[in-house]
């Protein structure tokens, strides 16, 4: 039986343009999301890992998910449902699957989203650049 790892990431505020759904991981641009890209395309990306984004517009979603490009931003003040419903399916994911480790990287007003999970939790943190190298080390992990 495969062990699963989550890695739970925010939305990019950097969107590439497209004409029809297209799956999350190839709309969001940022440099995190870039990485996971070029770990997808080359076949490195490891069957345990599993990607839950959390989208300002659509909630919970994972990187296949197909979205359109959209320009919105997560603010607490106005979206406290869409708040509470992805603390309910995260937590609802997590009782099902049971991950091994968890490893969450997430802006402040994104993390509001987080509910309390029992399991091995990686907190990534600090600037964009470490950030990505730190998930890549999660990831690479067995």
């Amino acid at each position: 039986m495969l062990t699963l790892r989550l890695l739970i990431i925010s939305c990019s505020a950097r969107k590439r343009q497209v004409a029809l759904p297209t799956e999350a991981l190839d709309v969001y641009d940022g440099p995190l999301y870039r990485a996971l890209r070029r770990r997808r395309n080359d076949g490195t990306w490891p069957s345990s890992v599993t990607v839950k984004i959390v989208s300002a517009k659509y909630g919970l979603i994972d990187n296949a998910t197909k979205i359109a490009t959209y320009d919105k931003c997560l603010d607490p003040s106005r979206d406290d449902g869409l708040l509470a419903r992805v603390r309910k399916d995260l937590a609802q994911f997590v009782a099902r699957r049971k991950p091994k480790s968890i490893c969450v990287s997430l802006g402040k007003n994104y993390a509001l989203a987080l509910p309390q999970f029992n399991a091995e939790v990686l907190s990534i943190n600090g600037p964009p650049g470490a950030r990505v190298r730190q998930i890549l080390d999660w990831i690479e992990q067995v």
